[in-house]
């Protein structure tokens, strides 16, 4: 369903597999279409924004694998397709380099009040003399910056904010000595992160368990004028709460990911000068689309032809029942 680019379609095609992609925004919306193509699909392609469940897999009855062309994975079924024998598979690396790009971008953004800087000029204004105090930016070097979530993405925002001069530190629910070591970062609880870091960056995937991980109690503890950068997942962060922190001007944000999206126009982040928000593009680069679906492609000749299970394989342990099944 998903237009892969032409580097992914190539592949596919020159390896004899038939490529249909839906040519509007979401394939999901137009559900004539859906039934249309989808009725005799062996394999889907869809983002992690797209929802996969018992609906869209009553008009797919052949389907066999669903590979996702990104990392996140909460709006899929997975039981549901698990049990319809469906091998389903991510491509979380790729874009990992991405997003932790974004995140420093967001910070740095914040830091040195570059949305500012540029409605001012847009405006027809500049800063005769002594520039005024709100373009009085902060350098991220010698900054503490905590990372909630050590995956992927983490790991990579670790390493960037590093080189920049920051301190890390991160937390993570299963602590991670190796990759400590490797970065030369340290673990803290989180309460501690919170409460001492300059910057903090949500990086956790979205799971029963992290849902509003981040709510009013976890936003009271951070520093005065802290920044929070969100390229997780909205409902990580408690939406309210971190409105009326903002709101109160005790914080700051930067923030890419939402609960509700798009956003509504008439949302009250909208209109808050201390939160700067992007439309969930922080994995979305001609470099991470091109490698993506250059992987996705691969992992479906992989299955299909060279009858191997992805190695990013989210029901492994399925697909190599299901894998033996299709190939009866």
């Amino acid at each position: 369903m998903f237009k892969p680019h032409r580097v992914a379609r190539e592949v596919l095609v020159n390896a004899g597999f038939v490529v249909k992609y839906y040519r509007g925004r979401d394939a999901l919306t137009d559900m004539e279409w859906v039934a249309g193509e989808l009725k005799d699909a062996d394999v889907i392609v869809v983002t992690p924004y797209q929802a996969v469940d018992e609906s869209l897999l009553a008009v797919a009855p052949k389907l066999k694998l669903l590979m996702i062309h990104g990392s996140g994975y909460d709006r899929l079924d997975l039981e549901a397709l698990s049990e319809r024998c469906v091998c389903v598979a991510n491509a979380p690396d790729y874009v990992a380099d991405a997003v932790a790009e974004h995140a420093l971008a967001l910070t740095l953004a914040t830091l040195r009040n570059v949305v500012t800087g540029d409605k001012h000029v847009r405006s027809g204004e500049w800063c005769e003399g002594a520039a005024p105090r709100k373009f009085l930016g902060l350098q991220l070097a010698g900054r503490k910056v905590g990372i909630v979530g050590l995956g992927r993405v983490g790991a990579k925002a670790a390493a960037l904010f590093k080189a920049v001069g920051a301190s890390v530190t991160y937390w993570s629910r299963r602590r991670k000595v190796e990759v400590e070591h490797a970065l030369g970062i340290r673990f803290e609880g989180l309460e501690e992160l919170l409460s001492t870091s300059d910057v903090v960056v949500i990086s956790v995937a979205l799971t029963p368990r992290t849902r509003g991980l981040i709510g009013r109690r976890e936003l009271s503890l951070m520093k005065e004028g802290a920044l929070l950068v969100n390229v997780a997942r909205g409902e990580v962060v408690d939406m309210d709460a971190l409105i009326e922190a903002l709101q109160e001007g005790r914080i700051k944000a930067a923030l890419d990911v939402f609960p509700e999206e798009p956003l509504p126009k008439d949302h009250p982040l909208t209109k808050l000068n201390n939160v700067i928000l992007t439309p969930h593009v922080a994995g979305y680069t001609l470099e991470s689309v091109i490698h993506t679906g250059r992987y996705v492609a691969e992992a479906i000749i992989g299955y299909f032809i060279e009858k191997r299970v992805p190695p990013t394989a989210l029901n492994a342990d399925r697909c190599v029942e299901c894998l033996k099944k299709h190939l009866q």
